[in-house]
C-alpha cells in the first residue's frame, strides 16, 4: 500500500507527457524513387519506338545512299537507309534500312522491294519525280511469315495474275519496241501495260503478257492467252 503512494506522490512530481509525431520522409529520399521511373519509362519508349532494321539486297548501289534515300509505299516514307556494304561475295550490295514501327507488318516473306528510277521508253517517261526528290525505294507486301531479309528486284515487279482486270497473253511474229511497263492503247487511250515478254518455246515468235485494267477489260467472256497482236 505505501509503494502504491510513493509511486502517486513520484508520478504527480512529474511534468506532462508530450506527445510528439514521427518526423516525414524528406522529399530527398524520393528523387531516386522518381529518377527510376522516368529511367524505366524513357528505356520503355526507347525499345517501342526503335526503328526496326532490315537489310535489303540489291546488286548495285548506284540510286542509293546511306541517311538519303527514302523507303516509300503509296507515297507515305516509311524508312530511310541506314547503311550500304559490300556483301561478302563482293559481286554485291547490303543495304540496311530502318524502318518505322508502323511499317512492321509489311515486312514478310513475299514482300518484294525495288529502286524507284526513271524510265524512258518510246511512249512515256516515268519516274520523274525522282528527279526532284531523289530516287527511293518503295515495295509490295506480301504474305508469309515475317522476316528481316529481302533480296531487291531489278525492276519493278509484274502485276500479280490474280489481281483484277483481264491478263492476256500476246503473240507477235517479231518483237516490237516494248519493254515492261509500257503502255497498252486502244483509239489512242491507255488500257493497260506491258508485264513482261519472252522468246516462245518454238523459237518462231515472242509472248508478250500484258495487264489491262479493270475498267477496259471484255465482259462477259475471256478471251484467253494466246492472242495475236499487231503492234505499231
Amino acid at each position: 500500500m505505501m509503494e502504491n503512494m510513493d509511486t502517486e506522490k513520484i508520478a504527480s512530481g512529474l511534468p506532462p507527457a508530450e506527445v510528439r509525431r514521427g518526423r516525414r520522409i524528406s522529399p530527398v529520399w524520393l528523387l531516386p524513387f522518381i529518377a527510376a521511373l522516368i529511367g524505366g519509362w524513357l528505356t520503355y519508349k526507347g525499345v517501342v519506338e526503335a526503328p526496326v532494321k532490315v537489310s535489303i539486297h540489291f546488286d548495285s548501289a548506284a540510286g542509293i545512299e546511306a541517311g538519303k534515300t527514302r523507303v516509300q509505299y503509296r507515297g507515305i516514307a516509311l524508312g530511310k537507309v541506314a547503311a550500304v556494304a559490300l556483301s561478302e561475295d563482293l559481286m554485291s550490295v547490303d543495304v540496311t534500312v530502318e524502318f518505322d514501327r508502323s511499317a512492321e507488318p509489311l515486312l514478310r516473306k513475299n514482300t518484294v522491294f525495288w529502286l524507284v528510277t526513271p524510265q524512258v521508253n518510246v511512249t512515256e517517261i516515268t519516274g520523274l519525280e525522282t528527279i526532284l526528290t531523289g530516287q527511293y525505294i518503295t515495295l509490295r507486301p506480301g504474305d508469309g511469315e515475317p522476316t528481316r531479309s529481302f533480296t531487291a528486284l531489278s525492276a519493278p515487279p509484274a502485276i500479280a495474275a490474280e489481281a483484277p482486270g483481264l491478263h492476256l497473253t500476246l503473240v507477235a511474229e517479231e518483237l516490237p519496241s516494248v519493254q515492261q511497263g509500257s503502255p497498252v492503247f486502244y483509239r489512242k487511250l491507255a488500257v493497260g501495260t506491258v508485264q513482261g515478254y519472252d522468246l516462245a518455246a518454238d523459237k518462231n515468235h515472242f509472248e508478250i503478257r500484258v495487264h489491262i485494267e479493270p475498267a477496259y477489260g471484255w465482259s462477259g467472256r475471256d478471251p484467253g492467252s494466246g492472242t495475236r497482236a499487231a503492234f505499231i
